[in-house]
């Protein structure tokens, strides 16, 4: 009895295999080559019979070189296949936890791109040492690409069979349910496979696996404390983390470890002033060549400049799990839900399509802002044009904007507008570690820092007075809060007039709209400053009952509009202008004239 007992248990076990179950049902050869599938994915998108944008195409052109200079000695790096098939084969023999698939008791099946991700993180080597190359990946997928499960899948891997002693494993998140989103699938598919957990040793905890040989496998939550030693940690949804203190503290716990690995999964988000968003900045420079880190192993996916968010092309593009893990149907009808509702676009662009656009709720159409931008552009090319500057003084400690914005007329009548901005704001906040992305701005040339602990008037008085004198300045249109020393310096040493622009709907609306429509036009010019772009990203609008609107910060103080009052206010100016003469007339107030 007892042997036939273990024999039956043996056979049940053995016929419900996530193995079985795949052969029974045809989907998958006995022997998958995930090398192969990888580097046929990469082909086709690199010739262009799987539709990716320009950092996909990039990545995938990378694999495939990486591929050759391994077959050359010289190479610091080998690519071992088994070691890529090993972590492939671990994964697909993992069940899903969602879904049909669950209720069909599916195992995961590697799709294309995935197959590409295990081969480029796991088989890798350095030439000398055998460890891998990859130690850090970074994959920005839209909403339900399965990313999460994905993630699940590494982790289980990278704790129970990447052959690291006592292995820690972390997936961090700034709350505890989004950390729950990696952890208990992962918890789940021990659960539902016994074998897993017979195999490996495992224990199953409330908030935690632990290999009985040592080891374990977690969820953290905001700050971590000291002590951990991560051999591999998960940052789910990166782009809701404000700050990068938790990256950081893994970051720092893994120099005891040979060879971890950091895994970033993300969609796209509404604030460009977190980590994720600097991450992906990072990683455009990696992929074009500007930086050198062999290290990082990053998929972008989403859409290229000029891409028609609306057609069924684009949807396919920025979503490689059209569909698998993501009905084409769903894709469709929240396509159309965008187009017919305006303010459910930027919404759509975010989760479905990757775009980064500020806020949920912008009002102006940061996509297409972004496309106009020309690095190139210089206010010198707008000579003999009219002028207008905008200024808005902030708080001594806060940012503030001085926006140059000319007009040029061509011969149909229609006029484009040139804006060129300049920021300035306290060293202090600049080098404030909770403000970092302040930091990157003032390294590039974007922002200005001012000495001390506040903004100095003075040389934003000094920089404006330079401007009204070398473009000729028909007007200087500012808020008077804050700006009574300003104004009075301005009256002084300027030659243009100086006009009051109260913050009120009253005064914004009209220059609102229209600076809306000039976008969507594309009659907007400017050079790309990234502090304008976040402000345009930044602006959301109340709407009285008279369809009046005025832009208003959001919620969160740290994201700023300021760029955006100050453009507003000058091209208030530059509608009422007739070609260069100065305009006081009309329900603004003229300070001086």
């Amino acid at each position: 009895m007892p042997s036939r007992s273990r024999r039956k248990t043996t056979k049940t076990r053995s016929a419900n295999s996530p193995a079985k179950a795949k052969a029974r049902a045809g989907k998958l050869p006995t022997a998958k080559d995930f090398s192969a599938i990888a580097a046929r994915y990469c082909e086709d998108v690199t010739t262009g019979r799987i539709p990716a944008c320009k950092w996909i195409r990039i990545a995938c052109q990378r694999f495939l070189d990486d591929l050759l200079d391994c077959a050359s000695p010289e190479s610091p790096y080998i690519y071992s296949k088994q070691k890529a098939h090993r972590a492939g084969k671990f994964i697909e023999m993992l069940p899903h936890t969602k879904g049909v698939w669950r209720q069909r008791r599916e195992a995961i099946v590697l799709q294309g791109w995935q197959c590409f991700v295990i081969c480029a993180v796991f088989g890798f080597l350095h030439r000398e040492s055998g460890l891998r190359r990859c130690r850090e990946m970074f994959l920005l997928l839209p909403r339900k690409s399965g990313k999460s499960l994905f993630a699940a899948a590494i982790a289980l891997y990278m704790t129970c069979a990447d052959g690291e002693a006592f292995p820690e494993v972390y997936c961090g998140a700034r709350t505890l349910r989004q950390a729950l989103e990696v952890f208990t699938p992962a918890k789940q598919m021990v659960r539902i496979q016994p074998a897993l957990k017979s195999a490996f040793h495992l224990q199953i905890w409330s908030g935690q696996l632990l290999l009985e040989a040592g080891g374990k496998f977690m969820p953290v939550v905001r700050d971590p404390g000291e002590g951990q030693s991560p051999s591999c940690y998960v940052m789910d949804e990166v782009h809701q983390h404000l700050d990068d203190t938790l990256i950081s503290c893994f970051r720092t716990g893994c120099a005891a470890r040979e060879q971890p690995l950091g895994v970033f999964i993300s969609t796209a988000g509404s604030s460009i002033e977190g980590p994720c968003y600097a991450m992906v900045e990072e990683t455009h420079k990696v992929l074009d060549g500007t930086f050198d880190r062999p290290e990082l192993f990053a998929l972008l996916y989403g859409i290229d400049e000029g891409d028609d968010w609306t057609s069924e092309e684009t949807l396919r593009k920025a979503n490689p799990g059209w569909g698998v893990s993501i009905f084409p149907e769903f894709l469709r009808t929240q396509q159309k839900n965008a187009i017919a509702n305006a303010r459910l676009t930027n919404s759509f662009l975010t989760r479905h399509l990757n775009v980064w656009v500020g806020t949920d709720s912008a009002y102006f159409n940061v996509a297409k802002w972004n496309a106009l931008g020309n690095p190139d552009l210089k206010p010198e090319d707008f000579a003999g044009c009219p002028s207008y500057l905008g200024i808005d003084l902030s708080s001594k400690i806060d940012l503030t904007a001085v926006v140059k914005v000319f007009k040029r007329t061509g011969d149909d009548g229609k006029s484009t507008y040139g804006i060129f901005p300049r920021f300035y704001l306290p060293e202090d906040r600049v080098n404030d570690p909770a403000l970092a992305y302040y930091a990157g701005w003032e390294k590039s040339g974007y922002l200005t820092a001012t000495k001390g602990s506040m903004v100095d008037y003075d040389l934003v008085t000094d920089d404006a007075v330079q401007d009204i004198e070398q473009f000729a300045v028909c007007e200087i249109a500012i808020d008077q809060w804050n700006a009574g020393s300003t104004i009075n310096r301005l009256a002084k040493e300027a030659t243009s007039p100086v006009v009051e622009i109260p913050q009120t709907t009253r005064f914004l609306s009209d220059p609102t709209k229209t600076l809306e429509a000039l976008i969507l036009d594309g009659r907007v010019e400017h050079d790309g400053n990234p502090v304008l772009a976040w402000c345009i990203g930044n602006t959301v609008c109340h709407e009285d009952r008279n369809g009046n609107v005025k832009p208003n910060k959001p919620k969160d103080r740290k994201q700023k509009i300021d760029g955006v009052v100050a453009t507003l206010m000058a091209l208030s100016r530059a509608l009422l202008g007739n070609g260069g003469e100065p305009q006081a007339q009309g329900y603004f107030t003229p300070l001086f004239i």
